[in-house]
Protein backbone atom coordinates (compact mmCIF):
# COMPACT_ATOMS: atom_id res chain seq x y z
CA UNK A 1 0.00 0.00 0.00
CA UNK A 2 1.51 3.34 -0.80
CA UNK A 3 2.41 5.83 1.89
CA UNK A 4 1.52 9.30 2.15
CA UNK A 5 2.92 11.64 -0.04
CA UNK A 6 4.36 15.30 0.19
CA UNK A 7 4.03 17.49 -2.63
CA UNK A 8 6.86 20.04 -3.68
CA UNK A 9 7.18 22.89 -5.70
CA UNK A 10 10.17 23.18 -7.69
CA UNK A 11 11.36 25.73 -5.79
CA UNK A 12 11.80 23.93 -2.72
CA UNK A 13 14.73 21.25 -4.22
CA UNK A 14 17.66 23.14 -4.55
CA UNK A 15 19.54 20.15 -5.46
CA UNK A 16 17.66 20.26 -8.57
CA UNK A 17 19.45 20.32 -11.73
CA UNK A 18 17.52 22.10 -14.94
CA UNK A 19 18.05 21.07 -18.39
CA UNK A 20 17.88 23.52 -21.23
CA UNK A 21 16.85 27.17 -21.49
CA UNK A 22 14.38 28.92 -19.29
CA UNK A 23 12.97 32.48 -18.27
CA UNK A 24 14.23 34.44 -15.54
CA UNK A 25 12.40 36.40 -13.05
CA UNK A 26 13.40 40.20 -12.32
CA UNK A 27 16.54 38.85 -10.01
CA UNK A 28 18.05 36.54 -12.53
CA UNK A 29 16.72 33.15 -10.95
CA UNK A 30 15.10 30.81 -12.82
CA UNK A 31 11.47 30.79 -12.87
CA UNK A 32 10.53 27.63 -11.26
CA UNK A 33 6.76 27.64 -10.58
CA UNK A 34 6.16 26.36 -13.18
CA UNK A 35 9.17 25.20 -15.28
CA UNK A 36 8.50 25.67 -19.11
CA UNK A 37 10.57 23.28 -21.03
CA UNK A 38 10.90 24.52 -24.56
CA UNK A 39 13.83 23.06 -26.53
CA UNK A 40 13.88 19.41 -27.51
CA UNK A 41 16.13 17.27 -24.47
CA UNK A 42 15.32 20.61 -21.54
CA UNK A 43 14.15 19.42 -18.70
CA UNK A 44 15.13 18.38 -14.82
CA UNK A 45 17.02 16.24 -13.02
CA UNK A 46 17.42 14.59 -9.51
CA UNK A 47 19.61 12.96 -7.09
CA UNK A 48 16.99 10.85 -5.11
CA UNK A 49 16.45 8.07 -2.58
CA UNK A 50 13.15 7.51 -1.89
CA UNK A 51 10.41 4.82 -2.09
CA UNK A 52 7.75 6.73 -4.70
CA UNK A 53 8.10 9.75 -6.73
CA UNK A 54 5.18 11.54 -8.90
CA UNK A 55 5.44 14.33 -11.38
CA UNK A 56 3.16 16.95 -12.25
CA UNK A 57 3.32 18.71 -15.80
CA UNK A 58 0.61 20.25 -17.80
CA UNK A 59 1.23 20.18 -21.62
CA UNK A 60 -0.98 21.98 -24.79
CA UNK A 61 -1.17 21.82 -28.26
CA UNK A 62 -3.51 22.19 -31.61
CA UNK A 63 -1.64 20.13 -33.37
CA UNK A 64 1.95 18.18 -32.15
CA UNK A 65 1.77 17.08 -29.09
CA UNK A 66 4.76 16.96 -26.85
CA UNK A 67 6.38 14.07 -25.68
CA UNK A 68 8.86 13.20 -22.75
CA UNK A 69 11.70 10.64 -21.35
CA UNK A 70 11.79 9.51 -18.11
CA UNK A 71 15.37 7.98 -17.42
CA UNK A 72 16.30 6.18 -14.31
CA UNK A 73 20.09 6.00 -13.86
CA UNK A 74 20.76 7.21 -17.83
CA UNK A 75 18.44 4.13 -18.83
CA UNK A 76 14.80 5.02 -20.21
CA UNK A 77 12.19 3.42 -18.71
CA UNK A 78 9.41 5.12 -20.33
CA UNK A 79 8.09 7.24 -23.15
CA UNK A 80 5.04 9.11 -23.77
CA UNK A 81 2.85 11.48 -25.27
CA UNK A 82 0.97 14.40 -23.29
CA UNK A 83 -2.10 15.72 -24.71
CA UNK A 84 -3.51 18.92 -23.71
CA UNK A 85 -3.99 18.91 -20.03
CA UNK A 86 -2.95 18.17 -16.24
CA UNK A 87 -0.37 14.94 -16.08
CA UNK A 88 0.24 13.09 -12.59
CA UNK A 89 3.15 11.02 -13.52
CA UNK A 90 4.57 7.62 -11.60
CA UNK A 91 8.50 8.36 -12.21
CA UNK A 92 8.82 5.31 -10.18
CA UNK A 93 7.23 3.79 -6.74
CA UNK A 94 8.09 0.48 -4.66
CA UNK A 95 12.13 1.42 -4.73
CA UNK A 96 14.56 1.18 -1.91
CA UNK A 97 14.79 4.09 0.16
CA UNK A 98 18.52 3.50 1.07
CA UNK A 99 19.32 3.44 -2.82
CA UNK A 100 20.22 6.56 -4.57
CA UNK A 101 18.66 7.39 -8.06
CA UNK A 102 19.24 9.24 -10.78
CA UNK A 103 16.03 10.72 -12.23
CA UNK A 104 15.72 12.73 -15.35
CA UNK A 105 12.28 14.34 -16.99
CA UNK A 106 13.39 14.95 -20.57
CA UNK A 107 11.10 16.65 -23.29
CA UNK A 108 11.63 14.31 -26.12
CA UNK A 109 10.21 16.66 -28.74
CA UNK A 110 11.21 20.45 -30.15
CA UNK A 111 10.16 23.31 -29.54
CA UNK A 112 6.60 23.48 -32.69
CA UNK A 113 7.28 27.28 -34.52
CA UNK A 114 4.16 26.07 -35.94
CA UNK A 115 1.89 25.19 -33.48
CA UNK A 116 1.28 28.19 -31.03
CA UNK A 117 -0.61 26.56 -28.32
CA UNK A 118 2.31 23.53 -28.22
CA UNK A 119 3.68 23.97 -24.70
CA UNK A 120 5.10 22.32 -21.68
CA UNK A 121 5.48 22.71 -18.17
CA UNK A 122 6.68 21.27 -14.83
CA UNK A 123 4.51 22.32 -12.11
CA UNK A 124 6.22 20.23 -9.40
CA UNK A 125 6.42 16.76 -7.42
CA UNK A 126 5.22 14.31 -5.25
CA UNK A 127 7.89 12.39 -2.47
CA UNK A 128 7.37 9.48 -0.37
CA UNK A 129 8.27 10.69 3.47
CA UNK A 130 11.45 8.59 3.21
CA UNK A 131 12.68 10.92 0.45
CA UNK A 132 15.61 12.51 0.38
CA UNK A 133 17.38 14.76 -2.24
CA UNK A 134 21.46 14.61 -2.89
CA UNK A 135 23.72 17.19 -4.29
CA UNK A 136 24.22 16.65 -8.84
CA UNK A 137 28.39 16.94 -9.44
CA UNK A 138 28.74 19.63 -11.52
CA UNK A 139 29.87 18.48 -14.86
CA UNK A 140 33.26 19.97 -16.43
CA UNK A 141 32.42 20.68 -19.49
CA UNK A 142 29.06 22.15 -21.18
CA UNK A 143 28.34 22.14 -24.85
CA UNK A 144 25.25 24.17 -26.68
CA UNK A 145 24.25 22.17 -29.95
CA UNK A 146 22.18 24.25 -32.68
CA UNK A 147 20.42 22.62 -35.60
CA UNK A 148 17.75 21.51 -37.58
CA UNK A 149 15.74 18.46 -37.86
CA UNK A 150 18.75 15.77 -36.74
CA UNK A 151 19.54 17.61 -34.07
CA UNK A 152 15.74 17.13 -33.06
CA UNK A 153 16.27 13.63 -33.33
CA UNK A 154 13.93 13.54 -36.34
CA UNK A 155 13.72 9.91 -37.84
CA UNK A 156 14.82 8.04 -34.13
CA UNK A 157 11.77 6.78 -33.17
CA UNK A 158 9.09 5.05 -35.58
CA UNK A 159 9.43 2.87 -38.15
CA UNK A 160 11.23 3.48 -41.35
CA UNK A 161 8.13 3.67 -43.11
CA UNK A 162 6.49 6.63 -41.11
CA UNK A 163 6.64 9.72 -43.54
CA UNK A 164 4.11 11.74 -42.06
CA UNK A 165 5.65 14.87 -39.87
CA UNK A 166 3.80 14.54 -36.29
CA UNK A 167 5.87 14.72 -32.98
CA UNK A 168 6.02 11.14 -32.07
CA UNK A 169 9.01 10.75 -34.94
CA UNK A 170 11.33 12.88 -32.86
CA UNK A 171 13.41 11.41 -30.43
CA UNK A 172 16.56 12.01 -27.72
CA UNK A 173 16.96 8.53 -27.63
CA UNK A 174 20.03 7.61 -29.57
CA UNK A 175 20.58 11.37 -30.76
CA UNK A 176 24.36 12.75 -31.96
CA UNK A 177 24.17 15.40 -28.93
CA UNK A 178 22.49 13.14 -25.78
CA UNK A 179 25.38 10.26 -27.04
CA UNK A 180 28.44 13.01 -27.00
CA UNK A 181 27.32 14.47 -23.18
CA UNK A 182 27.80 10.62 -22.59
CA UNK A 183 30.91 10.34 -23.96
CA UNK A 184 32.01 13.88 -22.73
CA UNK A 185 30.35 13.53 -19.36
CA UNK A 186 29.37 16.81 -20.38
CA UNK A 187 25.99 19.21 -19.65
CA UNK A 188 23.83 19.88 -22.99
CA UNK A 189 21.79 22.59 -24.10
CA UNK A 190 19.75 22.19 -27.26
CA UNK A 191 18.52 24.44 -29.96
CA UNK A 192 17.17 23.05 -32.77
CA UNK A 193 13.74 23.64 -35.46
CA UNK A 194 12.94 21.19 -38.20
CA UNK A 195 13.26 22.24 -41.24
CA UNK A 196 14.92 25.65 -40.42
CA UNK A 197 18.67 26.70 -41.90
CA UNK A 198 20.89 29.35 -41.36
CA UNK A 199 19.80 31.22 -43.74
CA UNK A 200 16.18 29.78 -45.03
CA UNK A 201 14.10 27.53 -44.58
CA UNK A 202 13.90 24.06 -46.77
CA UNK A 203 11.43 26.09 -48.81
CA UNK A 204 13.73 29.25 -49.22
CA UNK A 205 11.85 31.21 -46.47
CA UNK A 206 13.91 33.58 -44.74
CA UNK A 207 11.76 33.76 -41.76
CA UNK A 208 12.65 30.46 -40.54
CA UNK A 209 16.26 31.18 -40.03
CA UNK A 210 17.93 30.12 -36.26
CA UNK A 211 20.05 33.28 -36.38
CA UNK A 212 17.26 35.47 -35.77
CA UNK A 213 15.99 33.64 -33.05
CA UNK A 214 19.21 32.66 -31.34
CA UNK A 215 19.65 35.56 -28.60
CA UNK A 216 16.05 34.70 -26.96
CA UNK A 217 14.81 31.99 -24.78
CA UNK A 218 13.21 30.39 -27.57
CA UNK A 219 11.73 33.28 -29.43
CA UNK A 220 10.23 30.60 -32.34
CA UNK A 221 7.63 29.24 -29.87
CA UNK A 222 4.78 31.42 -30.23
CA UNK A 223 1.55 31.92 -28.97
CA UNK A 224 0.43 33.65 -26.29
CA UNK A 225 1.33 31.43 -23.60
CA UNK A 226 4.77 31.05 -24.64
CA UNK A 227 5.23 34.90 -24.40
CA UNK A 228 3.71 34.66 -20.66
CA UNK A 229 6.31 31.61 -19.89
CA UNK A 230 8.95 34.16 -20.85
CA UNK A 231 10.15 32.61 -25.01
CA UNK A 232 10.82 36.15 -25.73
CA UNK A 233 12.68 36.94 -23.36
CA UNK A 234 16.71 37.76 -23.98
CA UNK A 235 18.35 34.71 -22.77
CA UNK A 236 21.01 34.80 -20.14
CA UNK A 237 23.58 33.67 -21.57
CA UNK A 238 25.76 34.54 -18.57
CA UNK A 239 23.98 32.11 -16.30
CA UNK A 240 25.27 29.17 -18.46
CA UNK A 241 28.69 29.54 -20.47
CA UNK A 242 29.48 27.15 -22.89
CA UNK A 243 32.87 25.54 -23.66
CA UNK A 244 31.83 24.47 -27.13
CA UNK A 245 28.97 25.34 -29.18
CA UNK A 246 28.24 23.18 -31.92
CA UNK A 247 26.25 24.25 -35.09
CA UNK A 248 24.78 21.73 -37.46
CA UNK A 249 22.93 23.80 -40.22
CA UNK A 250 23.40 23.83 -43.56
CA UNK A 251 20.84 20.65 -44.35
CA UNK A 252 17.79 23.01 -45.06
CA UNK A 253 20.01 26.01 -46.92
CA UNK A 254 20.59 23.55 -49.57
CA UNK A 255 17.15 22.36 -50.37
CA UNK A 256 16.18 26.35 -50.33
CA UNK A 257 18.48 27.02 -52.69
CA UNK A 258 17.12 24.20 -54.67
CA UNK A 259 13.51 25.22 -54.71
CA UNK A 260 14.59 28.90 -55.34
CA UNK A 261 16.49 27.95 -58.08
CA UNK A 262 13.40 25.72 -59.66
CA UNK A 263 11.09 28.70 -59.51
CA UNK A 264 13.29 30.80 -61.56
CA UNK A 265 13.54 28.00 -63.98
CA UNK A 266 16.27 26.62 -63.30
CA UNK A 267 15.69 23.02 -61.81
CA UNK A 268 18.36 21.45 -60.41
CA UNK A 269 20.91 23.42 -59.62
CA UNK A 270 21.65 26.64 -57.40
CA UNK A 271 22.32 30.19 -58.08
CA UNK A 272 25.70 31.57 -57.41
CA UNK A 273 23.44 34.67 -55.42
CA UNK A 274 22.05 32.12 -53.52
CA UNK A 275 25.10 30.03 -52.34
CA UNK A 276 26.56 33.72 -51.53
CA UNK A 277 23.88 34.77 -49.37
CA UNK A 278 24.27 31.62 -46.90
CA UNK A 279 27.90 31.96 -46.63
CA UNK A 280 26.87 35.89 -45.37
CA UNK A 281 24.42 34.58 -43.02
CA UNK A 282 27.17 31.56 -41.94
CA UNK A 283 29.37 34.56 -41.05
CA UNK A 284 26.93 36.96 -39.51
CA UNK A 285 26.03 34.05 -37.00
CA UNK A 286 29.31 33.10 -36.12
CA UNK A 287 29.94 37.30 -34.97
CA UNK A 288 26.81 36.56 -33.07
CA UNK A 289 27.45 33.30 -31.60
CA UNK A 290 30.60 34.71 -30.57
CA UNK A 291 29.48 37.85 -28.66
CA UNK A 292 27.26 35.71 -26.69
CA UNK A 293 29.98 33.29 -26.04
CA UNK A 294 33.56 35.13 -25.43
CA UNK A 295 35.29 31.79 -24.09
CA UNK A 296 33.60 28.86 -26.34
CA UNK A 297 34.88 27.07 -29.02
CA UNK A 298 32.81 27.02 -32.24
CA UNK A 299 32.41 23.44 -33.95
CA UNK A 300 30.37 23.68 -37.19
CA UNK A 301 29.28 20.25 -38.62
CA UNK A 302 27.44 19.37 -41.64
CA UNK A 303 27.15 16.53 -44.20
CA UNK A 304 24.89 13.87 -42.61
CA UNK A 305 22.02 14.45 -45.65
CA UNK A 306 24.35 15.33 -48.10
CA UNK A 307 27.18 17.86 -48.85
CA UNK A 308 26.18 20.49 -51.46
CA UNK A 309 26.81 23.29 -49.50
CA UNK A 310 29.61 22.49 -48.47
CA UNK A 311 31.82 25.05 -49.75
CA UNK A 312 29.60 28.28 -49.06
CA UNK A 313 29.83 27.08 -45.71
CA UNK A 314 33.77 27.05 -45.93
CA UNK A 315 33.48 30.67 -47.42
CA UNK A 316 31.28 31.97 -44.55
CA UNK A 317 33.35 30.54 -41.98
CA UNK A 318 37.00 31.66 -43.82
CA UNK A 319 35.11 35.61 -44.37
CA UNK A 320 34.30 35.28 -40.65
CA UNK A 321 37.74 34.20 -39.28
CA UNK A 322 39.38 36.50 -41.53
CA UNK A 323 37.73 39.77 -40.50
CA UNK A 324 37.09 38.56 -36.76
CA UNK A 325 40.80 37.24 -36.64
CA UNK A 326 39.01 34.10 -34.42
CA UNK A 327 41.11 30.96 -33.90
CA UNK A 328 38.39 29.33 -32.36
CA UNK A 329 36.09 28.09 -35.07
CA UNK A 330 36.17 24.73 -37.23
CA UNK A 331 34.62 23.13 -39.58
CA UNK A 332 33.73 19.71 -39.43
CA UNK A 333 32.37 17.58 -42.45
CA UNK A 334 30.56 14.28 -41.66
CA UNK A 335 29.65 11.16 -43.11
CA UNK A 336 26.45 11.00 -45.12
CA UNK A 337 23.54 8.38 -44.38
CA UNK A 338 23.31 5.44 -46.80
CA UNK A 339 19.96 4.58 -47.67
CA UNK A 340 19.86 1.15 -45.27
CA UNK A 341 20.82 3.56 -42.33
CA UNK A 342 17.81 6.02 -42.66
CA UNK A 343 15.25 5.99 -39.52
CA UNK A 344 11.43 7.19 -40.07
CA UNK A 345 10.72 10.16 -42.56
CA UNK A 346 14.33 9.04 -44.47
CA UNK A 347 16.04 11.10 -41.52
CA UNK A 348 19.29 9.51 -39.84
CA UNK A 349 18.73 6.97 -37.97
CA UNK A 350 20.29 5.42 -34.97
CA UNK A 351 23.82 4.25 -36.76
CA UNK A 352 24.40 7.35 -38.49
CA UNK A 353 23.72 9.66 -35.37
CA UNK A 354 26.12 7.36 -33.50
CA UNK A 355 28.78 7.55 -36.12
CA UNK A 356 28.57 11.31 -35.83
CA UNK A 357 28.59 11.38 -32.70
CA UNK A 358 31.82 9.40 -32.63
CA UNK A 359 33.41 11.62 -34.94
CA UNK A 360 32.19 15.14 -32.79
CA UNK A 361 33.14 13.86 -29.84
CA UNK A 362 36.78 12.74 -31.25
CA UNK A 363 37.21 16.20 -32.57
CA UNK A 364 36.12 18.28 -29.55
CA UNK A 365 38.53 16.17 -27.44
CA UNK A 366 41.20 17.39 -29.77
CA UNK A 367 39.73 21.19 -30.02
CA UNK A 368 39.14 21.19 -26.50
CA UNK A 369 42.42 19.51 -25.52
CA UNK A 370 40.46 16.87 -23.59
Amino acid sequence: MAGTLKKLLLSDIPEMKIHGRTACDKEGNPELNPLALFWAGSGVELNVAASELWMSLESDCSLFEPWILILINNSVISRMMLPPGEHRICVFRNFDPAEVHNVRIIKDTQAMSEDQAHSLVVKGIEVSEDCRFLPLPEKKLRIEFIGDSITSGEGLAGAKKEMKWISPWMSMQGNYAFLIADKLKADIRILSQGGWGVHWSWLGNTDCAMPGYYEQVCGLAGGEKNVRLGAIQKNRFDLWPPDCVVVSLGTNDASGCLKLAEDAGMRGTYREEDLRAISDSVKEFLLIIRKNNKNAFILWVYGMIGKEIQPAIEDGIADYMMMSGDKRVALKILPAMSANEAGSRNHPGPLVHKKAADIIADELKYLLRL
